[in-house]
């Protein structure tokens, strides 16, 4: 039997959310209230619950990867986010803001993720370990830095990422409130 979908808005709760989308702090709220609760469902024990993608909507699944990145970006670390803590949301991510219009910061994921052996985020720890002593670090973190930079303000982007969020949101309302 498949699991419900757990994280949907009421319809009245996304109506107050979309009508505070205008100001930076609104498109902030809208983006916590769809990305962190579907994010919180995978992250448990250490591990990310595969399963529950299964239930999120596409929707639901890009703004959890999009709110990881974030996540990474202000303080836990993307080299973190990447390989220890959230590997298969890193690995997942490129696809989901391509799926929230954000190619401009797919783009980026991208190209931090080709630094290593394989073109791909490195699953375990000690494969991460591996490949800094394997000089990867040098390029990484320029990459790294920039990318945090730019998730958390925007900076030489055409849009803030919460701004792609509240876009996509808008356009597919269906998708993160129940009726």
């Amino acid at each position: 039997m498949p699991r419900r979908n757990e994280y949907l808005l009421s319809p009245d709760r996304l109506c107050e959310l979309l009508a505070e989308a205008a100001s930076p702090a609104g498109r902030d709220a809208l983006w916590k209230a769809v990305g962190e609760p579907a994010f919180n469902a995978l992250e448990g024990n250490d591990t990310v619950d595969v399963k529950t993608f299964d239930v999120l909507t596409p929707g639901q699944a890009a703004a959890a990867c999009a709110w990881s990145l974030r996540l990474g970006a202000d303080g836990r670390g993307l080299y973190r986010w990447a390989s220890q803590d959230w590997p298969t949301v890193a690995a997942r991510t490129p696809g989901a803001l391509d799926t929230l219009g954000a190619a401009e910061y797919a783009a980026l994921v991208r190209e931090a993720e080709r630094v290593f052996p394989g073109g791909r985020f490195p699953q375990y720890a000690e494969d991460m370990m591996r490949a800094f002593r394997q000089g990867v670090h040098k390029k990484f973190g320029a990459l790294f830095s920039d990318l945090s930079d730019r998730v958390l303000s925007g900076k030489g982007m055409s849009a803030t990422l919460g701004e792609y969020v509240a876009a996509y949101v808008t356009a597919h309302p269906g998708e993160f409130s129940g009726t």
